[in-house]
């Protein structure tokens, strides 16, 4: 089976000596009795295959860390040494001497048996990334989350739309001379265009919010310590996603930096033709924003089946 997506299979490989924790007289007492000595020329091993994320792990890193782990069994076989050692030291008699060869056969097997269940643990957790995994999952999964709340069809679009109708809806009251039909047209736009302020407030805020926290997402999950987290974090930033995101960030910003003195100025009554002329004409310009906006979602929603698999893979 193929590596899983950021990952790379490595060996786990790990040779110790069952000498390496033992006091200098146990080793030395160990190679004077050949039937003990040849108990321990044997390394005790583990070799098994993982996937790993190849920016953190290496061949060589896994090793050393896996020789780190097995201390203490090492610790506790040279514990058993040293009281073998103390019955051979008081043995009398042949019979007394074949107890401490099996003493010690016994310790070997143990530590055999202990250090291949440690590191079949330990790889397993590694390979999970249970611990790490648990706060990656958790930013991926408040992204996704918050891509399900995405509605936005018709907003840029929408908005921009009711800003320039209100716009060109003021260029005959504000070329006549009837006062009361100009206040009442410019009323009736100040409404229409606060309207839409409020939605892009509501759901445009809540895109632009969204792409940030995903781009943000990206960028903690890159270098994360379980590979395919780390590839998922790497796919938010790349060419077909992240400048649509970023894209879809500034975009908002124009429309905001178009509409908002459009709606102070019809909420001061204070605009002329020239000004409504030159708001539907900024407003116009940005037409081509809800194209930006879909792209930017269909961005997004990619990411969705992708993490699926992960959130899958890593229970």
């Amino acid at each position: 089976m193929p590596a899983a997506p950021g990952t790379k299979t490595m060996t786990a490989k790990l040779s110790v000596l069952p000498t390496q924790e033992m006091k200098p007289e146990v080793v030395k007492w160990i190679k004077t009795m050949p039937k003990v000595a040849k108990l321990f020329v044997k390394p005790l091993t583990y070799d098994d295959k993982i996937d790993l994320n190849p920016k953190k792990w290496t061949d060589k890193k896994l090793s050393k860390a896996m020789a780190a782990l097995v201390r203490y069994e090492l610790a506790l076989l040279a514990n058993r040494a040293s009281d073998a050692k103390k019955v051979s030291d008081k043995a009398k008699s042949p019979m007394e001497e074949i107890k401490v060869v099996g003493l010690l056969q016994k310790a070997i097997k143990k530590a055999q048996a202990d250090i291949d269940s440690k590191c079949s643990d330990a790889l397993e957790e590694l390979a999970s990334g249970k611990g790490e995994a648990k706060a990656g999952l958790a930013a991926g999964k408040k992204a996704m989350a918050q891509i399900n709340t995405l509605d936005v069809s018709s907003l840029f679009s929408g908005v921009i739309d009711t800003g320039t109708k209100a716009a060109k809806s003021l260029y005959a009251p504000l070329t006549g001379s009837d006062d009361k039909k100009k206040q009442a047209a410019i009323s009736k736009a100040s409404k229409d265009v606060e309207g839409a302020v409020s939605k892009l407030n509501d759901t445009g805020k809540t895109a632009q919010s969204v792409a940030k926290y995903l781009l943000d997402t990206g960028k903690k999950l890159k270098n994360h310590e379980n590979g395919q987290l780390a590839d998922f974090g790497t796919s938010i930033l790349k060419k077909d996603v992240q400048p649509e995101l970023e894209k879809l960030d500034a975009d908002m910003s124009k429309l905001e930096d178009a509409l908002t003195p459009f709606a102070a100025a019809l909420k001061k009554g204070d605009l002329d033709l020239a000004a409504a002329k030159a708001y539907e004409k900024n407003l116009s310009a940005l037409s081509g924003l809800q194209a930006t906006a879909n792209k930017a979602v269909a961005a997004m929603k990619s990411l969705q089946t992708k993490f699926k698999k992960i959130e899958k893979d890593l229970k």
